[in-house]
């Protein structure tokens, strides 16, 4: 996202190169470097340099209290056409109410489903060491409605099987702090309406994506 470029190069302090998906190629085998973009970037940088990303997080079993609704597994084909899909596997494709999904998905796809909820405001909170960075605005809800910090700090603390940086999103829900999703750290996305800062970001992406190549 051009946002998340501008904080990036603002508050980076060590060498970076940009590079466009096609060329990606010539960073195959190259020494270790940190990837900053969307999803089919990292995977792509992944690919060309033999490295296992993790599976995708969304609910931790940890966090279920906070859901606030229920969520189950299942398979695409499952579906209804009021209800809320996302994939399992790390955006095969772009969940949402099903009805207004428009791509074409396999209906034998696993995927995470619920039903259908509104939610009034949702902010992202950037977590590192267990400690809260700063979060921000990423949807066009209520502007009155502030998030409960002390609920996202319970979160943190039950939530033992985290990576060492993650954001979990959250949402309300009939006044009610609710967890929309956990996402790991390799690519989030950086949005500016809060109080988090570039520097920080930078830090958070450093240190999960150091995390996971000394597991490979």
């Amino acid at each position: 996202m051009e946002e998340e470029k501008r904080h990036i190069t603002s508050a980076i302090n060590y060498p970076y190169f940009w590079s466009s998906y096609d060329e990606l190629k010539l960073f195959q085998n190259s020494e270790i470097i940190v990837p900053v973009g969307s999803v089919e970037f990292v995977n792509k940088y992944c690919l060309l340099n033999d490295i296992t990303l993790p599976d995708n997080i969304s609910y931790p079993s940890e966090l279920k209290g906070f859901l606030n609704r229920n969520v189950w597994s299942g398979v695409y084909g499952e579906v209804k056409e009021n209800q809320f899909c996302k994939p399992k596997n790390t955006k095969s494709f772009t969940g949402g109410i099903r009805a207004d999904i428009e791509e074409v998905v396999n209906p034998k796809q696993p995927v995470w489903i619920s039903d259908k909820v509104c939610f009034s405001s949702e902010w992202r909170f950037y977590i590192l060491n267990k400690k809260i960075l700063g979060y921000s605005r990423y949807d066009n809800g209520d502007d009155k409605a502030q998030p409960n910090v002390k609920t996202v700090e319970e979160m943190i603390s039950v939530y033992l099987s985290s990576p060492v940086g993650y954001s979990i999103d959250i949402g309300y829900v009939d006044g009610k702090t609710t967890l929309v999703e956990a996402n790991d750290g390799w690519s989030l996305g950086f949005y500016r309406w809060g109080n988090m800062k570039g520097e920080y970001y930078i830090k958070l992406i450093t240190a999960r994506w150091l995390e996971i190549v000394r597991k490979k």
